[in-house]
């Protein structure tokens, strides 16, 4: 299955529940295909993705702009010959090419990684039912040991590659709710995972990469996100009611008025 069956199949995959999570309006819009997320930091991940997992392919989906004058007559042609002949296809500047291959090779610099590269399967779909809901995963990379099976999970990061900001950036994108989405796709697909790793590599130069895992108290709070994600979207769905505002997962329904509390800084703020 390629990359664009894989997204245009309706099951929720673990950035659709994320969403539903956090925003049920924009979840649906996400849903329906109104509204695609763009810009130039997901090309850059896609492209390192592409690159890394499928090197052979990557030439098929993307291509790296000439660096041309365009107030010119000759550099206005040369960039519109290149646009036709790569209708369709991801366009790279020089400069996020260049930080796809500085990215790359920190990759490839880790432990087991070239390794894992060469026995490993990469960007493979997974589908199950959970719940009533169906269910997708599409794991980076797939590595096969005597005990079972190590998920390996690709993430840039705009910080340095250390625990502490990779604690943060888990926090704000709920990566340990993609790791317990992955971990029960592929349990329902008899695939026992003993292990979920992520590869956080940085975008700066001074950085490089490292792997990182969640422990066992983040997993069980990505379990029940997961199990609260599905059962808002079940409710959303039968009701045919998304909104952007806070869902109260005990009586069912959104909440009328949110009740906030300030940030700690506005404590001490004066």
């Amino acid at each position: 299955m390629t990359n664009a069956e894989y997204h245009a199949n309706k099951a929720l995959g673990s950035s659709l529940i994320k969403e539903v999570l956090i925003n049920a309006r924009k979840f649906k819009a996400m849903w329906d295909g109104d509204l695609k997320i763009e810009g130039k930091n997901l090309d850059v991940g896609s492209a390192l993705h592409k690159i890394v997992l499928e090197p052979d392919e990557f030439d098929d989906e993307f291509a790296v702009a000439p660096q041309v004058n365009k107030r010119t007559k000759a550099g206005k042609e040369e960039f519109a010959k290149f646009t036709l002949e790569n209708e369709g296809k991801i366009i790279l500047t020089a400069e996020d090419f260049e930080l796809v291959e500085s990215m790359k090779e920190k990759l490839l610099k880790l432990p087991n990684m070239k390794k894992w590269l060469e026995s490993g399967v990469a960007e493979k779909s997974f589908f199950c039912n959970i719940d009533g809901v169906d269910i997708k995963c599409r794991p980076d990379l797939l590595v096969k040991t005597k005990a079972g099976y190590i998920v390996i999970d690709l993430k840039t990061m705009s910080g340095e590659a250390t625990a502490d900001n990779f604690t943060k950036t888990s926090g704000n994108f709920l990566y340990h709710l993609q790791d317990a989405v992955y971990r029960e796709v592929l349990r329902r697909n008899d695939i026992k995972v003993i292990d979920f790793i992520f590869a956080g590599v940085s975008k700066l130069d001074y950085s490089g990469a490292d792997y990182f895992r969640h422990d066992i108290t983040s997993l069980d709070l990505g379990k029940e996100l997961m199990q609260k994600a599905l059962f808002k979207f079940k409710w959303c769905l039968k009701h045919d009611e998304w909104s952007e505002g806070k869902f109260d997962f005990i009586n069912g329904g959104f909440e009328k008025i949110s009740t906030i509390v300030l940030p700690n800084y506005c404590w001490y703020q004066f």
